[in-house]
């Protein structure tokens, strides 16, 4: 799906609901929504925090009153399919009765234009939007025209072993939840986890 009025392409959750807009492209489920969307990162009157804030609002999401979210450095820098993400996470955050987390996303386009995406996720969600959200992250894409050659896929030794074990290609982002999140707590990010 195209990411506002840009070439580039995102993946929205299989299974939610979605909608693409002049704007921005939007997915729900019950307990998470993403939203992401394109700026000029050289208008003054529009800035990355005011496109962040009228995204939140399109999403339902109540963040917290500080006049300004964003520290002058990201939370974490992350490739993420070839792309260098700024990540920040927010706690907090309110969508209707329900409290999460907001994970911001931005990356520069190679014009004045840049990306930016709002991820929420309720503490209550049961659904694994948490790692849909980071699935539909890693998704982002660039133009064909300008996606860079993929490598050559690195070719290893076979090893057996007794135990079990999922590997995750070095591409994706980590999806794992930790142990004290199970059900209960927070979100978790996976590799995408600031704290």
């Amino acid at each position: 799906m195209q990411v506002g009025q840009s070439e580039w392409t995102i993946a929205p959750p299989n299974g939610w609901r979605f909608a693409h807009a002049s704007a921005e492209t939007m997915a729900a489920s019950p307990g998470a929504v993403i939203a992401v969307t394109t700026y000029d990162k050289h208008d003054t009157s529009r800035s990355r925090e005011t496109v962040m804030r009228e995204l939140s609002g399109r999403l339902g999401l109540t963040l917290p009153a500080r006049r300004d979210l964003f520290p002058k450095k990201p939370h974490k820098r992350q490739a993420v399919a070839g792309i260098m993400l700024s990540l920040y996470q927010f706690g907090g955050v309110r969508r209707s009765e329900h409290r999460g987390v907001v994970l911001v996303f931005t990356t520069d386009m190679p014009s004045d234009a840049a990306i930016l995406g709002v991820a929420f996720v309720a503490d209550d969600d049961r659904s694994n939007g948490d790692q849909a959200i980071v699935r539909t992250i890693g998704s982002l894409a660039l133009p064909e025209a300008a996606a860079p050659a993929p490598a050559p896929p690195r070719m290893s030794a076979a090893k057996l072993s007794n135990s079990p074990k999922t590997e995750i290609p070095a591409h994706a982002p980590d999806v794992r939840r930790s142990a004290a999140s199970k059900g209960t707590e927070k979100q978790n990010y996976g590799a995408l986890d600031l704290h």
